[in-house]
């Protein structure tokens, strides 16, 4: 593990990484697919594959002229035979492969761990896939339902640099030094960010974290590991992404849905119904209030010292925040309301709040 500050300046000295700025994700499986669309190249893609634990005489039994599809059916990356070796057809219904020549499948996560359903949804995609790796720049389980595997960037940066003195080129040479590079300073500077149960819940990014434009990764990361944190303490809990880290849980209660969403710094109720605003308190059975000030001092008396007391802009205005112009397949609108989360507030606080909430939750079909 290289030294932190090491690993930052790498970063600003790659291209490679600049390069990597404009689709983060997607850049790691367009340079895995550049390693097979090269002739030269090609033996070192086997050799990551390899570094992933595949079989070594599986890959062998490819020979030369298996491809790389790239974002088939929203799947990051699959190495299958070529057509006119495929024989069978796929389903018109569905698009499903019906043979048994699709190799491997990749879900590449740079920034986070994918959902259970959505790893099932991808694999019920491909059922006769031999092998379903999930790649994440952090450890992740090396097995996982529905047949995946977790491997790692370690693993992919020990396969390159195993086979990378086999490419003669120069120029293909130092792009692949850079990655390698790239990789590990990103790895380094992952690690430096530690969350443990008693880590504050608040992310508050470092000034070369916004100066790399990577904030957001290691924001993600961090909801990532406080998710799956939150499911080893029993709960299901999926975590995401959209203009700061996303952490949310739901139960369905009578056909309607209740949960507990925390974005960024809100830590938020949710109702999920098709319901006019005024009846929302009562229906929620306490679980949201008639007013958000008095949701906020409940949640003050409720959960002391994990919220600010402070009152919220625009509280007085609105009792209920909601995506009013997005419903589910329902029909049902998005109703919530909130509190912010304290700068002391620990990640176990938080989940413990969680916990709690769940089970007020599933108290409701009582009431």
């Amino acid at each position: 593990m290289m030294n932190l500050q090491t690993a930052y300046q790498n970063l600003k000295n790659s291209p490679m990484f600049h390069f990597s700025l404009h689709a983060k994700e997607l850049f790691h499986s367009n340079f895995l697919a550049w390693l097979n669309s090269d002739a030269e190249l090609k033996p070192l893609f086997k050799e990551v594959m390899k570094g992933f634990g595949v079989d070594g005489e599986f890959i062998e039994s490819w020979g030369n002229d298996f491809e790389v599809v790239r974002e088939k059916h929203n799947i990051d990356l699959i190495v299958k035979a070529p057509d006119s070796k495929r024989g069978a057809k796929t389903s018109n219904a569905n698009c499903q492969p019906v043979d048994g020549n699709w190799y491997v499948m990749m879900e590449n996560k740079v920034k986070s761990i994918p959902n259970a359903q959505q790893l099932k949804d991808y694999a019920d995609k491909y059922p006769n896939v031999r092998e379903k790796l999930l790649l994440s720049i952090v450890e992740v389980p090396q097995e996982l339902n529905d047949g995946w595997k977790g491997v790692n960037y370690t693993q992919l940066v020990d396969a390159l640099k195993k086979g990378i003195e086999k490419i003669a080129d120069p120029y293909k040479k130092a792009i692949i030094f850079d990655y390698i590079a790239m990789i590990e300073a990103l790895i380094s500077i992952v690690a430096s960010q530690e969350v443990t149960e008693n880590s504050k819940f608040n992310f508050e990014p470092s000034q070369e974290l916004n100066e790399l434009r990577i904030a957001d990764l290691v924001d993600k990361w961090r909801a990532s590991t406080i998710a799956n944190y939150a499911s080893n303490r029993g709960l299901t809990i999926n975590s995401g992404y959209t203009t700061s880290s996303l952490i949310e849980t739901y139960e369905e209660i009578d056909n309607v849905m209740f949960g507990v969403q925390i974005q960024g710094r809100q830590y938020r109720r949710v109702m999920i119904d098709n319901i006019h605003e005024n009846e929302i308190a009562k229906k929620s059975n306490g679980f949201l209030c008639e007013m958000r000030k008095e949701f906020r001092d409940n949640m003050l008396k409720l959960y002391p010292g994990v919220f600010e007391a402070r009152a919220i802009a625009g509280e007085d205005k609105k009792n209920f925040c909601s995506y009013k112009n997005k419903k589910d397949a329902y029909g049902r609108r998005f109703w919530y309301q909130y509190v912010s989360i304290s700068d002391d507030t620990s990640v176990k606080q938080i989940v413990n709040c969680i916990i709690n909430d769940v089970k007020l939750i599933k108290q409701l079909s009582s009431k």
